[in-house]
């Protein structure tokens, strides 16, 4: 099965998912992950990872958050993944769009909401409308 891993953070996933990467792994699944890949990322193809780079910025950029989607809509449509495991804020909203849309499952696992929650009350209100919005009652979702 096509597994899709999405985190802004390639450091994050490695150090802190990488049992859960190993077992998919075990299991034989077919790993792709979209993150903001730097050249310390480069080793990692040794584990059998398809690993694609989308620039997931930590501040709000609205003309680089839209070609984050697109390029997400892309490598769905692409890949055909059958679920998606989206950690961190971004990847989870962006993702969680995008998968609504193509009916692929989603599972978003929400470690902290990092600097986009806590800046204002606007962004909170934002963020909330947004992800209730694009995850239903349906989909798996780790707070």
């Amino acid at each position: 099965m096509k597994v899709f891993i999405v985190t802004n953070d390639f450091w994050n996933l490695i150090n802190f998912r990488k049992p859960l990467l190993l077992e998919l792994k075990k299991s034989r699944h077919e790993i792709i992950v979209l993150t903001n890949l730097k050249k310390k990322s480069i080793p990692y193809k040794k584990m059998g990872l398809k690993l694609h780079h989308v620039n997931f910025k930590s501040n709000f950029n609205l003309i680089n958050d839209l070609i984050n989607l697109f390029v997400i809509f892309f490598l769905f449509i692409k890949y055909k993944p059958k679920v998606t495991l989206n950690f961190t804020i971004k990847p989870i909203l962006l993702c969680s769009l995008a998968s609504k849309f193509l009916n692929i499952k989603c599972i978003n696992t929400v470690t902290g909401f990092g600097n986009f929650y806590l800046k204002s009350k606007l962004f909170r209100k934002f963020f909330l409308i947004f992800y209730r919005s694009f995850t239903s009652k349906d989909r798996k979702s780790v707070v």
